[in-house]
């Protein structure tokens, strides 16, 4: 692999910014009747589908905010957007230049402009009308990070630095301009300001695979492979599901009309940690079809992930209502009565998703994991075998079944190798810190020393860990 590189990715309209510049304009216009109000109804209908993938709708409901009311320069403004990013570059270039027809100092149509620009090469010309953008909005942040991108592009890394400096600046809390700085210190081999650049991305947004990339390979010349490999796997980890997400959004832009698809959608925006989006793609699943039972699952699921517990409660018991044999939708009621602390109805849902679905590991590493916070130790110990019989690959049926035997003091040896097992297959602090315990256990302090220094190297600020080190050295 090669360093990510933001000088060749295309500068960004952010809807954020859209809405700062027509605030003025819909007020002001409120009083012209309703052709303007729906006007507007269906300009923040086209943002939603836009913040969806669903280009051709929004294309469509910016066209119609146009058709109400011609002078509507942010529906154009969307509008040229929708059309870069479907590659109609004509289109939107067209569109752009309409908006200032109607407003030459409309700001973000200039940067729409400047986007074509540089999306065909043309660096002088984008250049230009990036600054003539920043003449009339000085203070927008994202039109210096977009010139700066664009001089990075000419390979003039000072004035670069300068506009990234100056996004900054005005809006400390911007990801991209921090990540684009980060690549200029990167190719500069300033490894220092490139580390605190990076740091910094990940401060504000944990998965931007790229800073993630980036920052291993700056550990990697400075010589630190522990971190280097740490970076690596978060890598690895964000960029298979943005990878997936971005694969279910091309299969739905050519399939709109299949609930399932979204469900996966939005299953993959789950595991993400993408909740909001994950709760907009069920929900559009349930627009094609309400009476599809894992929408309702997926629903449940979404709030149970932002601890909206009781609208989690309704939503499995609406999916269960149309489909009674959905073991997933047992499965996530049973989490959310976790969560609630009524443990019998936990139990019992989690045995009915596994009476429907008998080779339901996950059901079982669940109630294995129940059963052992519960200290019913036996159970527990049937579960979590029961996981490792159907999928020898979930560590943490290896990793829990270890923990059963230490806080039982039994079977100790087993519980080093099944902890070592879960090592080999996620080496996490977490894993780490069951196997120091069991050297721990077992007096070999040495070796459980040397265990906990690496959990603590990949976690340092879990205070578990560090006690843990301490008991070991009062014991040698």
């Amino acid at each position: 692999m090669t360093l990510a590189d933001p000088d060749v990715r295309t500068p960004i309209i952010q809807c954020k910014l859209w809405f700062m510049g027509l605030l003025v304009l819909v007020v002001s216009s409120s009083a012209a009747g309703n052709p303007v109000s729906s006007a507007r109804d269906h300009y923040r209908q086209g943002l939603k589908y836009a913040a969806e993938e669903r280009l051709q709708d929004a294309i469509a409901e910016q066209q119609q905010a146009i058709a109400l009311d011609p002078r509507f320069v942010g529906a154009y403004v969307a509008l040229g957007d929708l059309y870069r990013r479907n590659d109609q570059l004509a289109d939107a270039l067209r569109t752009f230049q309409r908006a200032l027809e109607i407003d030459s100092k409309a700001d973000m149509a200039l940067n729409g402009i400047g986007n074509i620009y540089f999306d065909q090469g043309k660096l002088v010309e984008a250049v230009e009308v990036f600054k003539k953008a920043l003449s009339f909005a000085p203070k927008e942040a994202i039109l210096h990070h977009n010139l700066g991108l664009t001089y990075a592009s000419q390979g003039d890394s000072e004035a670069a630095i300068a506009a990234y400096k100056e996004a900054i600046r005005l809006d400390p809390t911007f990801a991209d301009a921090h990540y684009a700085l980060g690549v200029v210190y990167t190719r500069q081999q300033q490894w220092a300001e490139a580390l605190r650049a990076y740091q910094r991305v990940i401060e504000l947004d944990p998965d931007y695979a790229s800073a993630h990339y980036n920052l291993a390979q700056v550990y990697a010349k400075v010589g630190d492979k522990v971190k280097r490999q740490r970076e690596i796997r978060v890598f690895q980890y964000l960029q298979k599901h943005q990878d997936n997400i971005q694969k279910l959004r091309q299969r739905i832009q050519l399939n709109p009309k299949q609930p399932q698809l979204y469900c996966q959608l939005g299953y993959a925006y789950i595991q993400f940690r993408k909740f909001g989006k994950a709760l907009r793609a069920y929900e559009r699943a349930l627009e094609i079809n309400p009476d599809y039972a894992p929408a309702h699952a997926g629903v449940g699921l979404a709030y149970a992930s932002q601890n909206r517990l009781g609208p989690a409660v309704i939503s499995y018991h609406r999916a269960l209502k149309l489909k009674p044999e959905l073991a997933e939708a047992h499965f996530g009621l049973a989490s959310v009565y976790v969560q609630q602390r009524q443990f019998t109805r936990a139990i019992e849902s989690y045995e009915r998703a596994i009476v429907l679905k008998p080779d339901f590991a996950e059901a079982y590493g669940a109630l294995g994991a129940l059963h052992h916070q519960k200290r019913a130790f036996a159970k527990a110990e049937r579960a979590y075998r029961k996981v490792i019989e159907l999928n020898p690959k979930l560590y943490r049926a290896y990793q829990g079944l270890a923990e059963v035997y230490l806080e039982q003091q039994q079977n100790l040896e087993e519980a080093r190798k099944l902890a070592q097992k879960a090592v080999q297959i996620h080496r996490s602090g977490d894993t780490l810190y069951t196997v120091a315990r069991v050297h721990y256990a077992t007096q070999k302090y040495i070796e459980a020393e040397r265990i906990i220094k690496q959990a603590l190297i990949l976690n340092p600020g879990d205070r578990r860990y560090s006690l843990l080190k301490e008991q070991i050295q009062r014991q040698k």
